[in-house]
């Protein structure tokens, strides 16, 4: 089958699409300090997850080494960890709510042990990965989307759809539970608008996305201890 033209995005497009995610991500992080009740707010950020798993789950797909993602991020999401403990999880222990590079970093993980079929590993690394931010459907995400870039085959597609609502699982039916499930599939449409866009972005130092991450939470973090009153609802 052929995959949708935007699956393959490269060098400024993929640049371009990968820091509109990650400022939707903090607008989502805005959201929920500024205006926690509305949840409406919370949707576009639904979109932020995939893109990273789709972009990894292509290059692990096109043969990049896991071993360098798992190197590389394991840094990264370590120091993401205190400011996502304190902002997110206070009163849960701290391995049990693992903020969202320990995700990718279980799903590189996951895609290495499928490879060397280390299959005695694969016990920790499932159970792992329901402490982690989307927990297993976002883990399972990132091979399922690497073996769909390889094989493009229709049960690879049906998974990944079939899994995109499950990382925003609904506890209830209301409007706004329905539409933060789906809106996992606004990752679409992203990307689609991107290819569309004549100019991108250069692509920076490797590190530059890894630590954006852990920085927002930290300025999030000194933000709320220093005027503890202007975000009445935490980050």
């Amino acid at each position: 089958m052929e995959l949708p033209s935007y699956f393959y995005l490269t060098g400024p497009s993929r640049e371009l699409a990968r820091w509109i995610a990650l400022a939707l991500m903090v607008l989502d992080h805005l959201a929920a300090a500024l205006f926690p009740q509305n949840l409406w707010l919370r949707l576009p950020g639904r979109a932020v997850y995939p893109v990273f798993a789709l972009f990894m789950g292509q290059t692990l797909g096109r043969g990049y080494p896991a071993s360098r993602y798992i190197s590389r991020l394991l840094p990264f999401a370590l120091l993401a960890q205190p400011p996502y403990y304190m902002l997110l999880s206070p009163g849960v222990p701290w391995y049990r709510d693992l903020n969202i590079l320990f995700t990718l970093l279980l799903g590189a993980i996951l895609w290495y042990i499928l490879e060397k079929r280390l299959w005695f590993l694969l016990p920790p690394v499932i159970l792992s990965a329901g402490w982690a931010d989307y927990a297993l459907p976002g883990v399972l995400l990132i091979p399922v989307a690497a073996k769909l870039y390889q094989e493009k085959s229709p049960l690879w597609w049906f998974l990944l759809l079939l899994l995109l609502p499950c990382l925003n699982c609904p506890s209830g039916m209301t409007p706004v539970e329905l539409a933060l499930s789906g809106g996992a599939f606004l990752a679409f449409p992203l990307l689609g608008l991107v290819e569309f866009i004549p100019k991108g972005l250069p692509r920076g130092p490797w590190w530059l996305p890894y630590a954006f991450y852990p920085f927002h939470l930290w300025v999030a973090w000194f933000l709320l201890k220093t005027f503890p009153g202007a975000f009445p609802g935490g980050l």
